[in-house]
């Protein structure tokens, strides 16, 4: 900048790309201060242009706080594979946990933290942060308990995933089996993007509201005047602004659901559902609001109707009928340097295994290339594909041997997907509720086997498994068993209508008790009981 012709200005993109080159050559402290130059109108304006990046909108949405910038430049190199930025960002995180002043905590950064496989702890400090900027405290209990008027419950579903988004995915057939003689649903979304599932779901609810990018407390306001009685939060630290919402109480109460699987804290939401093994007894205590605990998994997953099935091949996808397909098609910020040195080890000693990836970010893709060859991994090992349709993607992954499971977050969705599609997948607990979900998942299929405690089992198990045609067989067994159709019991995972009941009891449950003059309590979902009080 200080080269330029006398008189000439630098403008705020010039500014924002200098930013943008310090921050790639590492220079994080330098590029937080030209970030801090650029003035407020015109920080505005490159915000709401489209060409910018949404992680640099998110810099500049800061702007003046040092440590959140560097959080949000790190996490943004992270996704590219630069994984050498991952001490600063959690030095960062740390930070900004321990502060309670300056500038308010950009939601994104509590998502980062879930995200990268954060601890419990720090995703619970972030968020109590990100509420005491904002002034958000728990409400006091209602004085006196409420006549019972025999309508229906009142249930305002809000998210900014009301479109082709896993949280659309994992909901839409839960929606679909829910009694809506007890329940009055209304399906909020607060993204500018709709498409044909955002308009399935609509056909599932009693009403819709569309409300792109809302000012929260204005949403808020309006969802209270609207007198719903429960929100069921779908989404709240990610791209659109629910958890802001949540700071205005736009309802008596709030329920965070399984598309934010992390820590909110009483001053956001009054009870998060979990489930035994994501959230062990251990780790509760960093969950400071009431918790609802299911008998499983709170992930599921129907047949999606918006998608018609397609079948695939081997030979159609040019992939070797005598070579063992190892799936690891997550997107390219789990590629973590524990998935290099795990998956690397595994194809060290499995001569014939490939591994199978969907390609991501050029960037990523070269600095993933040069993870395998630091390991003695020739890249070549790898069939990459391009991203496809959801049921294109459902067809290759049937045509897969194992499923490797990321660390230290792991596949959730697409996890999820392998199973239902009758892959056996091996899993690692990680040391944040983003690396303990899969172990869920896994139990619900009767998979136990594929869970590991630690770097040296998950390798031995997978290279066990690969080495072992009978075992994959066996496990492809118990897989086809528990899906629909199947001789064993249906694993709660692909059961909606299951998961729609134990949704009915816990919905119902909170808002009696809030009817009674009652404060939030943590309970338990059963199948045969319903609802007991927490042990």
């Amino acid at each position: 900048m200080q080269a330029l012709p006398a008189g000439l200005q630098p403008s705020a993109s010039m500014r924002l790309a200098l930013a943008c080159a310090l921050a790639a050559t590492g220079a994080l402290r330098e590029s937080t201060d030209v970030v801090r130059r650029i003035a407020a109108p015109a920080r505005n304006a490159l915000l709401r242009d489209p060409r910018t990046d949404r992680a640099l909108a998110e810099v500049l949405a800061v702007g003046w706080d040092a440590h959140q910038v560097q959080a949000l430049l790190c996490a943004y190199a992270m996704r590219m594979g630069r994984w050498g930025y991952r001490a600063g960002f959690v030095e960062a995180l740390h930070a900004i946990a321990g502060m309670r002043a300056g500038v308010p905590l950009h939601r994104s950064l509590v998502f980062d933290a879930f995200s990268f496989g954060q601890p419990d702890a720090l995703v619970a400090a972030l968020s109590a942060r990100f509420a005491e900027d904002r002034g958000a405290r728990p409400p006091p209990p209602p004085a006196k308990s409420l006549p019972d008027d025999g309508r229906r419950v009142r249930v305002a579903l809000l998210s900014g995933e009301w479109r082709r988004h896993p949280t659309c995915m994992l909901h839409r057939d839960l929606v679909a089996a829910l009694d809506r003689r007890r329940l009055h649903l209304t399906a909020i979304h607060l993204d500018p993007v709709t498409d044909h599932h955002t308009e399935d779901l609509r056909s599932l609810c009693d009403d819709w509201l569309h409300w792109p990018q809302p000012d929260p407390a204005a949403a808020a306001r309006a969802m209270r005047e609207r007198g719903f009685d429960i929100v069921w939060v779908l989404g709240s630290f990610q791209q659109t602004p629910v958890a802001e919402v949540l700071v205005h109480r736009p309802a008596p109460l709030a329920i965070n659901g399984l598309a934010s699987y992390y820590p909110h804290g009483p001053a956001l939401v009054d009870y998060t559902v979990i489930d035994p093994l994501t959230v062990p007894p251990t780790v509760r205590p960093h969950w400071r609001e009431a918790l609802v605990l299911l008998p499983a998994s709170a992930y599921v997953l129907g047949p999606v109707p918006a998608e018609p099935p397609v079948t695939t091949t081997r030979a159609a996808l040019g992939w070797p009928e005598d070579r063992l397909v190892l799936a690891a098609p997550h997107q390219a910020y789990k590629l973590s340097p524990e998935c290099a040195a795990l998956w690397s080890a595994v194809l060290r000693r499995c001569p014939d295994a490939l591994l199978w990836r969907v390609q991501g970010p050029a960037l990523a893709e070269r600095h993933w290339a040069q993870a395998l060859q630091a390991h003695g991994v020739d890249p070549a090992r790898q069939i990459v594909t391009p991203p496809v349709g959801w049921a294109e993607h459902q067809a290759r992954l049937a045509c897969a041997d194992l499923f490797l499971d990321a660390t230290p977050m792991g596949g959730h969705t697409t996890l999820l997907e392998a199973l239902r599609q009758g892959v056996p997948a091996v899993t690692l607990h990680g040391p944040g509720p983003a690396g303990r979900i899969g172990h869920a998942l896994l139990d619900a299929f009767g998979l136990r086997e594929g869970c590991c405690a630690d770097a040296a089992g998950y390798v031995e198990t997978v290279v066990r498994w690969a080495q072992d045609p009978a075992v994959r067989r066996r496990w492809r067994e118990v897989l086809e068993a528990r899906r629909p159709g199947g001789r064993g019991p249906l694993s709660p995972s692909l059961d909606p209508a299951r998961h729609a009941r134990w949704w009915e009891a816990l919905l119902l449950h909170a808002w009696q008790r809030h009817r009674a003059g009652l404060p939030p309590a943590s309970f338990t979902v059963e199948d045969q009981e319903l609802v007991r009080p927490a042990p």
